[in-house]
Formats: structure tokens, C-alpha cells, sequence
């Protein structure tokens, strides 16, 4: 492995478990959010509200991907995606990196939720207490976003299953899925980088 790239829906752990398996092999940690709004001087709040389309926002914002993919091509390093990073323009610039592993990673609904925390435009946190009701829908929102991402996420090389690990262990199934045949390991289902099952 030489640039594993860590993609799933919000709130499912993506920079959590890539900061810690940055740690375990001892290379760089960077998350692609962080680097848009860096480049653009805006959160990513903000910045959605200047974009028509979601679309439209990953094209304008391609070639900060693909500028980073150019800058840090001798480096190993883990980076947690934002989720849509599998798809048309975003997926044109991560594929020109050839020396890449893209994992998928998915939970449970109800799992993801219990990791939900809330912010405002300028990423300030905000205290939050949800009724049932709210919980009931917000639930349906994440299944609805992993429902809508599933397709390009199938364009990755792994799809691991946390089932509710907490970050240290989520960090190490994932390394141990990289070093594991594809048949012994229960929580993965190998991709051939295009969608097709190996």
C-alpha cells in the first residue's frame, strides 16, 4: 500500500479510522475536506451553497485532487474522501493514481447515527438534542445517502462492513483486510476498481 484512499457516507469514520491507521503505518494523514477548504478559504457548508449542483461543485473542485494526487506522488499516505469522491469528475482525477487502494467503508444506519455530531456554516459545533422522531429521521437520511453512493462505491477496491467497530478496531480490520486473502475475510468484499466482483 502506497496511497490508501478511505471513502463512505458522513459520519461513518472516514478520518477517524484513516488518522489511526496513519499512526499504525506510520505515514501522513490527510483529509480531502480539510484540503478544499484550505485551497478555497471557505468551509464546505458554504461552499455547497455557491453550487447549483452537487455536480457542479465536484467539477469546479477536481483539480484540487488532482493537484494533490501530482504534488505528493512519492509519498505514502492515507486520505479520507468526502463521499462523493467515487463519482464522475472526482473519480476522473483519483484513477489517474495508479498506485492506489480505495476502500469503501459502510455500517449500519443506526451505528452512524450514534456518531453524528452537528455543526454550523462555519463548522462551529452545535449541542444538539434529538427527539425520537428525529432520530427516526435522520436514520433514514443516512440510509438514504448509503443507498444513493452504493453504485460508484463499487468502484473501489475493498467494501468493508464496521459493524459498529469503534475506531481502533475499525482501523485494524481494515489493515488486516488489506494483508488477508479475499476468502478468509468475512467483513470484506473484494472490487476490481471498475465495479465488477472479483
Amino acid at each position: 500500500m502506497s496511497k490508501l484512499f478511505l471513502i463512505g457516507v458522513a459520519c461513518v469514520g472516514t478520518s477517524s479510522i484513516g488518522e489511526e491507521i496513519s499512526k499504525k503505518m506510520d505515514c501522513n494523514f490527510y483529509d480531502f475536506s480539510f484540503i478544499i477548504e484550505n485551497v478555497k478559504g471557505k468551509t464546505m457548508p458554504r461552499l455547497h451553497k455557491e453550487f447549483f449542483t452537487p455536480h457542479s461543485m465536484r467539477e469546479h473542485c477536481r483539480p484540487i485532487l488532482e493537484s494533490f494526487i501530482d504534488q505528493h506522488v512519492d509519498e505514502d499516505y492515507v486520505m479520507a474522501l468526502t463521499p462523493s469522491c467515487l463519482m464522475d469528475h472526482y473519480w476522473k482525477a483519483l484513477k489517474t493514481e495508479k498506485d492506489r487502494t480505495v476502500i469503501a467503508i459502510e455500517d449500519r444506519p443506526e451505528n452512524i447515527m450514534n456518531r453524528v455530531r452537528f455543526y454550523d456554516d462555519d463548522q462551529r459545533p452545535l449541542i444538539i438534542k434529538l427527539t425520537s422522531t428525529q432520530k427516526s429521521n435522520l436514520i433514514k437520511r443516512i440510509r438514504a445517502d448509503a443507498t444513493y453512493f452504493r453504485r460508484s462505491y463499487k468502484r473501489a477496491d475493498y467494501q468493508v462492513d464496521l459493524d459498529g467497530r469503534n475506531i481502533q478496531d475499525a482501523a485494524d480490520l481494515i489493515l488486516e483486510v488489506l494483508n488477508t486473502p479475499v476468502c478468509s475475510t468475512e467483513n470484506m468484499t473484494k472490487h476490481g476498481g471498475q465495479g465488477d466482483v472479483i
